[in-house]
């Protein structure tokens, strides 16, 4: 449904409420389902995998920003969903750590530069985190853009269409 508690929304009705120019469909918030399933893998991988001494090191390097970045994503999705201005930006500012939460996993996993043990663990670690990086790369870009419309700015000087250009381009 629409309301997840009190006077809170669901994600799609406040990028609904502050539509842009790259304001994604509401299909594509589906991206979500894949990210969390090979977040569970990755979780029982590690429970179920004996980890050799090269796995083990690898997760103690990426476990503490892994915890990081759950906390930072239900954070932004708690903060988001209360549609108001002050929420958006304090959603876009928690994005932003996320972002770099990602990044540091990706370098500190090696992300494409090391070659995995097994298919299994490549999936898990590399094509996992690789996505959810992503996409939260591209939804700050889309929190920054709701924040920037929900306060009034429609891009003086340029169009809303430049603008999309520009953003969808820095993304």
């Amino acid at each position: 449904g629409d309301t997840v508690f009190g006077d809170a929304r669901s994600v799609n009705s406040v990028l609904r409420t502050f539509e842009t120019r790259i304001t994604p469909a509401p299909a594509v918030l589906w991206f979500w389902v894949p990210i969390h399933a090979l977040g569970c893998a990755f979780v029982a991988y590690q429970a179920i995998v004996t980890p050799q001494p090269k796995l083990a090191m690898l997760i103690s390097r990426i476990d503490p920003f892994y915890a990081t970045a759950q906390i930072l994503t239900t954070a932004w999705l708690l903060t988001f969903i209360w549609g108001t201005t002050p929420a958006l930006w304090a959603g876009t500012g928690v994005l932003a750590l996320l972002v770099v939460c990602m990044l540091t996993i990706c370098l500190r996993a090696r992300l494409g530069q090391t070659t995995r043990a097994s298919l299994l663990e490549y999936v898990v670690i590399d094509c996992y985190f690789s996505l959810w990086c992503g996409w939260v790369t591209v939804f700050f870009v889309v929190n920054l853009a709701t924040a920037l419309y929900a306060s009034g700015w429609r891009g003086e000087s340029w169009t809303e269409d430049g603008w999309a250009c520009a953003v969808v381009s820095l993304a």
